[in-house]
């Protein structure tokens, strides 16, 4: 994120930040918007030649594991009625679309899991949909502000589960823990839009330093 957008254009989006003064500092949102960077690269070397990829915070964890001796993953998610071409996200708030842009939050953005071919095409989506606010001035350091609508945009790629209850935070590694679990229901309260009518402004050669002029 250093690279290709500069602190300049970081530091406009604090001002933005309904949250600035919890977050702190502007490292943070650059550290979020590379969790898919990771990801991308992980799959790119696939040293193990590995069906599924699962991206889970370091905080995730924050009692002490019933069997810390056992895998952390055990579930084929594919099986388990997620399809190879989308992403397992977790449904965690009930935010209502009139909220985004400013804060929306229905996807957790601390533990997600997919096939290579799923986390490819959602990382291509991510980044567009990255890119398209930030040429609107809206504010995209919490990487679950931009999954959310990600998701939102494009249902093709996403596949929301409901952990039972709103902000159940860490249910996935409760899900991903098994060896057997039926997910083929997507949260039935997750609300699924349609991909915009046009796309955004191409990307410009350089650093980008400023959220001003870019449409």
């Amino acid at each position: 994120m250093s690279t290709t957008f500069a602190e300049s254009l970081w530091q406009e989006q604090r001002k933005v930040d309904l949250e600035a003064k919890v977050h702190k500092g502007t490292g943070v949102y650059k550290i979020w918007n590379e969790k898919l960077i990771f990801i991308h690269a992980a799959i790119q070397l696939n040293p193990f030649d590995s069906p599924t990829f699962t991206w889970m915070d370091a905080g995730y964890f924050r009692q002490k594991r019933r069997n810390p001796t056992q895998p952390i993953v055990n579930l084929n998610i594919t099986d388990a009625g997620v399809h190879p071409s989308k992403v397992l996200l977790l449904h965690v708030r009930g935010d209502g679309l009139d909220r985004t842009g400013k804060d929306r939050v229905a996807i957790a953005g601390n533990s997600f899991s997919g096939t290579p071919e799923a986390f490819l095409e959602f990382y291509d989506k991510y980044y567009i949909t990255m890119w398209d606010w930030i040429t609107k001035g809206i504010f995209v350091g919490s990487d679950q502000f931009v999954m959310t609508e990600t998701c939102y945009r494009y249902p093709s790629v996403c596949h929301p589960t409901f952990p039972g209850r709103f902000r159940n935070w860490f249910y996935m590694a409760a899900i991903l823990e098994k060896t057997e679990c039926d997910l083929q229901q997507v949260s039935d309260n997750f609300f699924f839009g349609s991909p915009p009518d046009n796309n955004p402004p191409p990307f410009p050669q350089g650093v980008v330093s400023t959220m001003k002029g870019l449409t």
